[in-house]
């Protein structure tokens, strides 16, 4: 009757030890899904940014080399050329108070052109894009926006393989600690008859 309580609690402790590992590698996976999340969301922001300053730029060169006239058409010409990382783009050329005066955009995002703020907008269709404004004159400002739509769907692809590979890790885990744990139990359980039938004198 002795050893009874005991195996009763070495099974407790086992399943203690099951469930903390189970609970690491819940927490590992999450903390490396959290990390690689913020990492890819970062480098997006970098090559967007870098994509849409270099676009800028060019164009704001254009302006200062050839003038308005010239940088009214080519904003025109630009927006038939298809981005080789199939990053649509997005111009607008407004007046002083936000007034398109080329482009397909057709109303001024909250930017500050003055100040040449850059973010993640929705156009007036309801486009994900992300823009940054520039102001050349006083009366004319520049914005370029690039959508991100294909960064998007591959960073969902990438999240869904990471989930479902961090599901089959927890499993692994879950599964080699259940199967130690009962192996383990078991042992004691041995232990623990073999005292129990010497203290019995047997």
């Amino acid at each position: 009757m002795t050893p009874a309580p005991v195996r009763k609690h070495g099974r407790s402790v086992f399943g203690q030890l099951t469930a903390a590992s189970i609970l690491i590698a819940v927490i590992a996976v999450a903390v490396l899904f959290t990390a690689t999340t913020i990492t890819i969301q970062r480098q997006t922001r970098l090559s967007l940014s870098a994509t849409v300053s270099t676009d800028l730029a060019g164009l704001i060169d254009i302006y200062a080399t050839a003038g308005r006239d010239e940088l009214l058409r080519r904003v025109g010409d630009r927006q038939d050329v298809v981005s080789l990382e199939g990053r649509r783009s997005h111009y607008m050329v407004a007046d002083g108070h936000g007034r398109p005066l080329a482009g397909d955009m057709r109303r001024w995002p909250p930017l500050n052109a003055a100040l040449s703020e850059e973010g993640f907008v929705t156009l007036s269709d309801g486009t994900a894009v992300y823009a940054q404004g520039a102001k050349l004159a006083p009366d004319l400002q520049l914005l370029v926006a690039r959508e991100y739509d294909r960064d998007r769907a591959s960073f969902m692809v990438l999240s869904g393989v990471f989930l479902a590979v961090g599901a089959a890790i927890v499993g692994a885990v879950a599964l080699a600690a259940w199967m130690t744990a009962r192996h383990l139990a078991q042992r004691m359980n041995a232990v623990n008859a073999a005292l129990g039938a010497a203290a019995d004198g047997r």
